[in-house]
């Protein structure tokens, strides 16, 4: 359950090292083969930072995305653009020893009604290489169907997210100053700017 933390730039030296030491033949110990080999340096450049997770669907055709929280994971968290605040269900936020404690209440509203529930804070939240600090979750029963909550849009905000439905993943870039692609219509979305 438990994933090590390590930095986007700590990954790219691992992947350049994976990929340089991939290119080196293996030879027997003592061979008289001294040469070493030739190795064209590996250069990854984009315009703007690209986060890419995969996905999956559920039994009733949910898309729900591999999260980790501080660390810990995979949960399964249902993609939901229309909710503003990420959940988790409490048998989640005690498997990842999230404890409310006597902490701080909202008052959460949703289409079946309102209720107040506690407020977990995460040091970071991952989704592929996306990665979201000191992040607020709320608490709530298991309402999800099995999933372990739900992915809101809050976190992402300023991020346009493209999920693509026949290849099971969600891409995230930044979304200021960039067109829709080909064939995409951009529909305007405003959020309340209220706390949680």
């Amino acid at each position: 359950m438990c994933r090590s933390n390590i930095t986007i730039e700590e990954r790219c030296k691992r992947v350049t090292l994976a990929l340089l030491l991939s290119s080196v033949p293996l030879l027997p110990t003592g061979s008289a083969h001294a040469e070493s080999p030739q190795v064209a340096e590996v250069v990854v450049t984009a315009a703007e930072p690209k986060y890419v997770a995969p996905t999956l669907r559920d039994r009733i055709g949910r898309i729900w995305a591999p999260v980790y929280v501080n660390g810990q994971g995979p949960l399964r968290l249902v993609l939901d653009t229309g909710a503003t605040t990420s959940a988790l269900t409490h048998d989640a936020a005690n498997l990842l020893s999230l404890d409310p404690g006597r902490g701080r209440t909202v008052l959460l509203r949703g289409t079946t009604g309102s209720s107040q529930v506690p407020v977990v804070k995460s040091r970071q939240i991952e989704i592929g290489d996306f990665l979201a600090e000191n992040q607020r979750l709320v608490l709530v029963d298991d309402a999800f169907g099995g999933a372990d909550g739900v992915l809101a849009t809050r976190m992402l905000r300023d991020r346009r997210i493209h999920v693509e439905f026949r290849k099971d993943r969600i891409e995230i870039t930044r979304s200021k100053s960039q067109p829709a692609p080909p064939g995409f219509s951009t529909i305007p979305v405003q959020f309340a700017a209220r706390e949680v």
